[in-house]
């Protein structure tokens, strides 16, 4: 069997018309030579009917409960047989339709473990902004890139998972995780992926600055002092996101 270069692993649970979305935004890939694994926790929405009507080389899904969702992405995980995996949930799309080509280009003049690009952050009715991803030197801080926009060679290799105790910060722990290994990274400058803001992490943000700090701790071992420097960081930066929008976009380099 010819192994994928792509793995977009697709986590889902009573989402239709998002999982519709990303369907749409994978089958319009230039770059074919990519699986598609949709792990749904056993949605009653229709989402499994839909699943079985889709006629698309390289698709394969499960339908069942799982504990969570990063007990599903790990499953996705299991799963996956590409040499890279990413991460696109249901309701995320692909910027446009070069994306996977951009990046296969990269796989074959850069010999890294992880490559990572700019996002699109929407609102619901929002046109979006540009999020700059920030250099993965900087991971002490926090995740430096929207996750849809991290491409991955497949954890199976590294015998890496999501840490299923996290509630919001699982995908800052196991992007950590492949920097406490020492593993290459690379940054793309162009946006990879359109990320709209109505997810857990994004409507958690309490529960993901303390997440943040363990992840800190425990696996970048980072000394005493940055996070509490990152602790007032985060509440200084909320303050801007919520009282002056446009000063926050400014510094954080969101055009």
């Amino acid at each position: 069997m010819t192994v994928k270069t792509f793995s977009i692993i697709t986590i889902c649970y009573n989402d239709l018309v998002g999982l519709k979305r990303t369907f749409n935004s994978v089958k319009k890939q230039n770059f074919k030579n990519f699986e598609w694994v949709v792990v749904d926790g056993a949605s009653t929405d229709g989402t499994n009917l839909f699943l079985q009507e889709i006629d698309m080389k390289g698709l394969s899904w499960t339908s069942e409960p799982d504990k969570g969702i990063y007990n599903a992405m790990n499953k996705g995980i299991s799963y996956s047989t590409g040499e890279y995996i990413v991460f696109m949930n249901a309701g995320d799309v692909f910027y446009d339709e070069l994306v996977l080509q951009k990046v296969y280009i990269e796989t074959l003049n850069n010999s890294c473990d992880v490559f990572y690009g700019d996002a699109i952050y929407k609102k619901p009715g929002s046109p979006g902004k540009i999020k700059v991803a920030l250099s993965h030197n900087r991971c002490w801080y926090g995740m430096f890139a929207c996750h849809q926009s991290i491409y991955y060679k497949n954890p199976k290799k590294f015998g890496i998972n999501y840490r299923e105790d996290y509630k919001v910060s699982g995908d800052y722990a196991f992007t950590c995780d492949y920097i406490k290994l020492g593993l290459q990274f690379k940054k793309i400058k162009a946006p990879l992926s359109i990320f709209y803001m109505d997810g857990i992490s994004s409507n958690n943000e309490d529960v993901g600055a303390r997440e943040n700090k363990r992840v800190q701790k425990e696996i970048l071992e980072v000394n005493y002092f940055v996070p509490l420097v990152v602790s007032f960081s985060y509440k200084f930066s909320y303050f801007l996101r919520k009282y002056l929008p446009s000063f926050y976009y400014l510094v954080r380099r969101v055009i």
